[in-house]
């Protein structure tokens, strides 16, 4: 192979890598995003012990949530899609969303996490408390939301997707 044809080849394969890397579903988000950092916990705000995506979790997992108005919105709907609204669209939704990895860093330093559930809010990226504690730099680990105050995040959609389904989350903290 001559120069030329190398050069070739090698902007094709990081093409093809490129193109794989970080991408998300129906771009909603770009790959890398810097907002608001928050926390969420199970049995407080209205949260159960189940998220959006259908699984159970305990402080401990190592998950995030975007702002489900957003991912609705990239998807078709003006409004928050949930089981009960449009148990077709969430569907698809969940088996596309649920389980993407994200990176994300802040005071705390940098750790990795999964979608596993969506929030109510406009521009902040929620954390599963001890994750949130982390992040935020704590020194300590949070035993309510309010011990974690919002917090600025840097996220970044790595490519990678994990099967999270009845609660089987790569991440704990």
């Amino acid at each position: 192979m001559n120069i030329t044809t190398l050069s070739v080849l090698f902007v094709v394969i990081a093409a093809c890598f490129n193109h794989t890397y970080g991408q998300v579903p129906h771009h909603a988000w770009p790959v890398n995003f810097h907002m608001n950092g928050t926390a969420f916990a199970p049995f407080t705000g209205g949260e159960k012990d189940r998220t959006w995506c259908g699984n159970k979790f305990d402080v401990t997992s190592g998950i995030v949530s975007l702002p489900l108005l957003t991912w609705s919105k990239a998807y078709g709907s003006s409004t928050p899609v949930t089981y009960f609204n449009n148990p077709t669209l969430w569907k698809k939704m969940v088996s596309e969303i649920c389980g993407l990895e994200v990176r994300v860093e802040g005071k705390g330093g940098t750790y990795m996490s999964v979608i596993g559930d969506a929030n109510m809010w406009y521009e902040n990226l929620d954390h599963n408390l001890h994750l949130a504690g982390k992040v935020a730099g704590l020194s300590y680990v949070p035993k309510k939301i309010s011990d974690v105050k919002k917090f600025d995040v840097k996220g970044t959609f790595t490519g990678k997707k994990f099967d999270i389904s009845g609660g089987n989350y790569p991440y704990k903290y």
